[in-house]
């Protein structure tokens, strides 16, 4: 379908269904894979839609400063532009709080966003007919 780039959850996720959806959990660290389908760097972002039960986060993109998450609000986090390389690089959330293994992060969508569009190889050159 065209697609330039991909994000899945690797290591450190579970799951979590409710009538309405299915979340991904996230204890103390885990894993995002991001592929870039190009032949070139490309700078993206990753954006994840998600909300911490009960009590605060506390989220590092490593490396990266870590972010609060405050309980039971729900939140669309960005991370810095950052270039990946072809292929696949791990992105590793890490939550360096004390509370880490009894706070949460449930995690509802995530997405990869290119910060520019990859140039149409074969495409028309404007001056031709």
């Amino acid at each position: 379908d065209g697609a330039e780039a991909a994000v899945l959850f690797g290591d450190g996720w579970s799951g979590l269904a409710t009538k309405a959806f299915y979340w991904r959990r996230m204890g103390s660290k885990a894993t995002l894979d991001v592929f870039n389908l190009a032949s070139t760097p490309r700078t993206m972002q990753i954006h994840l839609r998600a909300v911490a039960p009960k009590n605060d986060k506390h989220l590092a993109f490593v490396p990266a400063t870590p972010l609060r998450i405050p309980a039971n609000r729900p939140v669309v986090l960005q991370t810095p532009p950052r270039e990946f390389p072809p292929g696949l690089t791990s992105v590793v959330l890490r939550d360096p709080s004390p509370s880490a293994n009894t706070s949460i992060l449930l995690v509802q969508s995530l997405q990869i966003v290119p910060m520019e569009p990859l140039e149409q190889v074969g495409s028309p050159d404007p001056g031709e007919p």
